[in-house]
């Protein structure tokens, strides 16, 4: 049963709505939590590519190989919607997130347009710094973590409308 929506709805992804800022926020976190499973799943899989598509949305990840770059035990994952591809930004490490460098001013914010390898963050893990850099040019649609937060390996951090 679809419902109307006002002016004052922004749309989420997976058919989501929210009627203010921290709901849109709260769907999109929802939804990163949920991107993040599906990555889980197809990882212990034996499938090499999986294309879904679900009300507008359609989702595409591909396990990367030794010949494209990758080291063979991760997966590439973008989703589209009917406008625009984002790219989901994951912690590739288990520590401490830091959104702020040294002076403390940010890394990146919300509607920054990054470029490729350009840091976002870092995570601090056994006192060893980690950076967390864009994996393509784009601008920083939501920042999912939070400073001086627990991070976990394969938690989206933010996400990238890819340009």
């Amino acid at each position: 049963m679809k419902t109307q929506t006002s002016e004052s709805e922004k749309s989420g992804f997976f058919g989501f709505t929210a009627k203010d800022e921290k709901d849109f926020q709260d769907c999109i976190r929802f939804c990163a939590n949920e991107l993040s499973d599906i990555i889980d799943v197809f990882n212990s899989s034996s499938l090499s590519r999986l294309d879904a598509g679900f009300e507008g949305v359609e989702l595409g990840i591909e396990k990367a190989t030794q010949g494209s770059g990758g080291n063979g035990n991760g997966s590439e994952l973008t989703v589209s919607t009917e406008e625009d591809t984002f790219k989901p930004v994951s912690s590739k490490y288990l520590g401490i997130l830091h959104l702020n460098n040294e002076k403390n001013s940010p890394y990146v914010k919300r509607g920054d347009e990054v470029k490729a390898g350009q840091t976002l963050a870092v995570v601090k893990t056994m006192n060893i710094m980690n950076t967390i850099k864009a994996p393509c040019k784009g601008v920083v649609s939501e920042i999912l973590g939070s400073e001086g937060k627990p991070v976990e390996y394969g938690q989206i951090l933010f996400l990238l409308k890819v340009v």
